[in-house]
Parts: structure tokens; C-alpha cells; sequence
């Protein structure tokens, strides 16, 4: 068996649909290699459908908290290795949290992926509650022989179409809903001299094409680039409206081939503005960002680049469509901005003059974190403001975040989109883990280990806004975080239902006021189950009503499908929490819907 010695390295992303889709920058920032901490193992097998070893594939541990993230960023640990000849693999010192296998090889692909429902790109084979000092040895991450998409692409002429770059796209669930989204596996790709392209890798799905010049789109700023004539962005078999593609139907282990996609010709215009920014602001470190609008697409093409030092920009070869322009003048990327401005713009073959990018600092948001006993916070508790986007699809600069004072007081400079505010540090609870949540720091002498805080509320004026976007047009100040240092834990028993390993029900809590369903809603919380059927979570606010369900073959991210909690609903078990209180229930697993 080949042992891995873990590397373990901090990401900050959220493991679901928080990735940072639609932000105009570099590329992330690599992960930061630590020493491992933890005490755990975790051994298991990679095999194909059919229970053939798969060797050498690259799998990948992800550790991360017992429930979804009930405050952001947080940041999970991730580990890799190789299976051996026999297909398998071992992690050591593996920290205790929710762990979550997945593996790659050229060639394959992760049996999830193929669910009808959608691409699942950061949900796991399957989560298991890993405590200090345990050993889960039965991982078994089935991979299948994907599929292939070959074909032409073709010039409005007939001709071929040489170094266009073909991309592949999925439908994928996001917290906006179902998208189309680019494929995490297969492409893109670039067509040959004769047109020709190749698409590998591909789980068996349902695929729309698209195809564009490599050379084109977002050129950059030059007067004496007058070329009108082009090819727009065009969609199989021959398209420029998204809504109109033709979708193709890939095989696990099969060739699709022989396709025909017949660009279309278009009339091609460019954009020209300047940025203006308060007296101070350095032009030299503002750049603009343009990115395509596409509906029922997730992201899209984007580019960026710094303005002249006047502050004038400009933009050639543009096809038709809706474009989002942003001004940030964040030098490390929009993450980092202070300054920003953005506007939409419709393009239709007509150059677009004197666009004006107005910067401005964003909101600022105050106010005092609180504990529900109404003692102070815990000293050097290391508690931090930020804000989650309600539009996780927006260009523009990531929220802001801030780290919270002694005295519990918070100052959240330069928001600029709506979002909800959340809590993040080390004394954070982020739900029940196999053992306890981590300690509020030191506890004195003798008095044991110090609980976890829990998000319990936020409030402006008395009024309940956990859940409600916050606009940073309004007047957000006085704003109250409440913390609950004796945070309520639900657990209980599931009975019936498939057991194995990758069918395994899940328990979600929803609350019953629909208003509130929504993937940043500190009111949804999922638990996985033991194999000894029981569960247990924390973190749901007091004083709310809830439903209870255990589904199965359900993960986290199936919440989001179209309609998915209005059908548990019926099925679900009423729920009331109380602070500090222990919540015992019994649950019967219900079989998952389907769309």
C-alpha cells in the first residue's frame, strides 16, 4: 500500500458554490504548505465501475468543517497522494473535521459526476465525520472510462476554422440556480488547421459547445485596429443565442463524433472611456475589467487590463452581446481594491464612446459583536467581520473582511455589492464535530476546555437581518452580531434506507420560512451519518422554527437543485431550538427526490 505522508495546505475557498465565479483578476493565489496537526488515518481504494484497482490516479483528502460554513471565508485542509498498484492509498495526520475523497486520472472520471442532477465540481465521493485519533480505512472512490467530443469548426465561408478555442459547458447548480457552466473535466480545446478539435475526459452528460477566436474577444486598445468584419461567439451547431444551442449527449467510455459547428459572422465594435477617481487615487494602479453577460451562463469570458494615466481606456473586437465594465484599483486584484465603479453596457456592431467609470470607496459598516448571556467575548478571540456576496456571480472586488476589537466593536470598510454578514475565527464554532468544537482560547485552571461561539443573529435597529441581504446604499451602521457561547446541538438516530458507503442518507435542517432558503442562510445546516446511523449538529439560531429530514443518497449541494426543499418539505419533521438546550430526534430516511 502506498502511505502518503500529508501536506497539508490552506485554501480559501468554501467547498459548494462560493467559488469565486465572475471576479476580474489573476489567477488564485497557491495554497500555503503547513505541517500536518492532525491524528487521524484515512485509508480506502480507487477502482473502476466494475471493481477493477485504478493505479497511479492523483486522490485528493479534503478536511473541512463538521456543517456547512456558518461563517466565511473559512479554510479547509487538503491533502494528496497516488494510488498504488492495488488502487490504494493512505493519509496520516489527517485533522478531525468532515473529510471528502475525490481522484483524478486522465481517462476517467468520478462516478458522482455522472449524477443526472448536475456536476457536482467540490462535492466528495462522500462525507465522513473523521474525530481525532480515528481511523476510517473503507474508502472506496469509484472512477469510469469517460467520454470524447470530436468535430469541426467551420468559418462563415466553409472553410476551417483554425485556432478557434472550443469550450465544453455543463449544467451546474449554483446558489442563483441552475447554470451553464464551464466543464470541470474535458477542454477546452483549440482547433487544428484543418478545424478539427478534440474534447476529453467528460462525464457522461449533456454538453452544449461553443466555439470563438482565440485572437479576438477583448483585444487590446489600438487606434489603428479598425477591422469591423468578425466571427462571433457562436454555439452548436450554429448560434449566437445560448438559448438556442444544441445539446450533445456524451457516453461514459464513448466517442461522440463527427460534429459540425458553423461559426456565424457578426459585426464586430469596440468600447472607449476613462476612469475618474477621487483627488489621491493613483491611476496607475486602476485597471478594468470586461466581462460578457451571458443568461443561464455561469462566469463568462473575461479580461482585464490597467487604464492610461489619464484614466482612458479602451477596448477593441468586441462581438454583440451585454458586457459588464468594473474599475478596481486593487494592484494584488479586485480582492484587494479600495476603490471601484461599475457599469453595463450593450454592444450590437456600434463603437461605444466616452464611457465613464465614476470610483468611489464603498460603504462603510459598524457596529459591536455581543454574546447572548451578555458577558464579554472571550479575550484574544480572534473574531472576524465579513461579508458574504448574495451574488456570487458578479464582477468585482470579493468582500471585505475585518478583524473585530477587544471591546467587541467592528468597522467593515469598502463593500461595495449587497451581501450578508457573517463571523470567522479561530473561536467560531462551525458545528458539531466528531469530538468538541474548538476552544474560545485559553480557559483558566482547571476549567476544561472552553466551548465554541456560534453565530446566533445580526440586527440593525432591533430587526432580524441574518438573512437579509445588507445594502451598502443604506445606512448600515449600529449594526449587532450576536454570539451564543451555549449553542443548542441536535442529534439523534436514522433508521431505514441504503447504508453503504456511497449511499448513505444525509440530514438537512431548513427553515420553514421559505424566505430564508438560501445557501448562505445560517438557518440550513446538514449532518453526515454514521455508520451506526446516528448524527448530530450545531449551530442553528434559537427561537427559529425548522424542519428535520434524513434523505438518501443526498449531498449537501442537492439542496440547491430547482424545488429540491419545497419537496422534503412534506417529509420533514417541525423542529424548535433552544439555546444551550440538547435536541434529540428520530428519524425515518426518505428516499431523494428527483427533479
Amino acid at each position: 500500500m502506498r502511505r502518503v505522508a500529508v501536506v497539508i495546505a490552506v485554501v480559501t475557498v468554501w467547498m459548494g458554490p462560493a467559488a469565486a465565479q465572475g471576479v476580474v483578476g489573476g489567477p488564485p493565489q497557491a495554497p500555503q504548505e503547513r505541517a500536518a496537526t492532525g491524528t487521524g488515518t484515512v485509508r480506502g481504494r480507487v477502482t473502476t465501475d466494475t471493481g477493477q484497482p485504478v493505479s497511479t490516479a492523483t486522490v485528493r483528502l479534503t478536511v473541512g468543517p463538521s456543517s456547512p460554513p456558518i461563517a466565511m471565508p473559512f479554510a479547509p485542509f487538503t491533502a494528496t497522494g497516488t494510488s498504488d498498484a492495488e488502487g490504494r492509498f493512505e493519509f496520516t495526520g489527517v485533522p478531525a473535521g468532515v473529510i471528502s475523497v475525490l481522484a483524478d486520472k486522465s481517462g476517467y472520471y468520478n462516478a458522482f459526476e455522472a449524477d443526472d442532477a448536475a456536476a457536482r465540481t467540490f462535492t466528495a465521493q462522500r462525507m465522513r465525520p473523521l474525530a481525532a485519533g480515528q481511523t476510517v480505512d473503507d474508502l472506496v472512490v469509484t472512477m469510469a472510462r469517460a467520454g470524447v467530443i470530436t468535430g469541426k469548426v467551420l468559418l462563415p465561408s466553409g472553410e476551417p476554422a483554425e485556432r478557434m478555442y472550443v469550450e465544453v459547458m455543463r449544467k451546474t447548480r449554483t446558489p442563483s440556480g441552475l447554470r451553464w457552466a464551464p466543464a470541470m473535466r474535458g477542454g477546452p480545446a483549440t482547433t487544428d488547421d484543418t478545424g478539427a478539435f478534440r474534447v476529453f475526459g467528460l462525464a457522461p452528460a449533456e454538453y452544449l459547445l461553443s466555439a470563438r477566436p482565440m485572437n479576438q474577444t477583448f483585444s487590446g486598445p489600438s487606434d489603428r485596429d479598425t477591422t469591423r468584419d468578425g466571427v462571433a461567439v457562436t454555439y452548436f451547431p450554429g448560434t449566437t443565442r445560448l438559448a438556442d444551442a444544441t445539446a450533445v449527449t456524451v457516453k461514459s467510455g464513448e466517442e461522440t463524433s463527427g460534429l459540425v459547428l458553423s461559426m456565424a459572422a457578426t459585426k464586430l465594435a469596440s468600447i472607449r472611456g476613462r476612469v475618474v477617481a477621487p483627488a489621491g487615487v493613483d491611476l496607475a494602479a486602476v485597471s478594468v475589467g470586461i466581462g460578457e453577460i451571458v443568461p443561464d451562463r455561469m462566469g463568462g469570458s473575461m479580461a482585464g487590463r490597467r487604464v492610461a494615466a489619464d484614466g482612458t481606456f479602451s477596448a477593441a473586437r468586441l462581438t454583440p452581446g451585454r458586457y459588464r465594465l468594473t474599475a478596481y484599483n486593487g494592484m494584488a486584484g479586485p480582492s484587494s481594491a479600495t476603490m471601484f465603479a461599475s457599469t453595463t453596457v450593450d454592444v450590437d456592431g456600434t463603437d461605444l464612446e466616452d464611457i465613464v467609470l465614476t470610483m468611489t470607496p464603498g460603504a462603510t459598516f459598524t457596529g459591536r459583536v455581543v454574546t447572548t448571556t451578555g458577558d464579554p467575548l472571550p479575550p484574544n478571540a480572534g473574531l472576524q467581520v465579513s461579508l458574504v456576496r448574495t451574488n456570487m456571480e458578479l464582477m468585482g472586488p470579493m468582500p471585505t473582511s475585518t478583524t473585530v476589537a477587544a471591546d467587541g466593536t467592528f468597522r467593515l470598510e469598502h463593500v461595495f455589492a449587497p451581501g450578508f454578514l457573517r463571523l470567522g475565527g479561530p473561536t467560531m464554532g462551525m458545528g458539531p464535530g466528531p469530538g468538541a468544537g474548538p476552544a474560545a482560547g485559553p480557559a483558566p485552571a482547571g476549567s476544561g476546555p472552553r466551548p465554541p461561539l456560534m453565530l446566533s443573529s445580526v440586527r440593525l435597529a432591533g430587526r432580524d437581518v441574518s438573512d437579509v441581504p445588507l445594502d451598502p446604499e443604506a445606512d448600515m451602521r449600529d449594526l449587532t452580531v450576536v454570539v451564543t457561547p451555549t449553542p443548542a446541538e441536535v442529534k439523534g438516530r436514522v433508521t431505514g434506507g441504503a447504508f453503504a458507503e456511497d449511499q448513505r442518507p444525509l440530514v438537512a435542517v431548513f427553515p420553514e420560512d421559505e424566505a430564508r432558503w438560501m445557501p448562505q442562510s445560517i438557518g440550513i445546516r446538514t449532518a453526515a451519518v454514521r455508520a451506526d446511523g446516528t448524527f448530530s449538529l450545531r449551530g442553528l439560531a434559537a427561537g427559529d422554527r425548522y424542519l428535520i429530514v434524513a434523505v438518501e443518497a443526498l449531498e449537501s449541494f442537492d439542496l440547491w437543485n430547482d424545488g429540491m426543499l419545497a419537496s422534503l418539505r412534506p417529509a420533514a419533521t417541525p423542529l424548535r431550538i433552544e439555546d444551550g438546550g440538547l435536541h434529540e430526534v428520530a428519524l425515518t430516511a426518505v428516499p431523494r427526490p428527483r427533479p
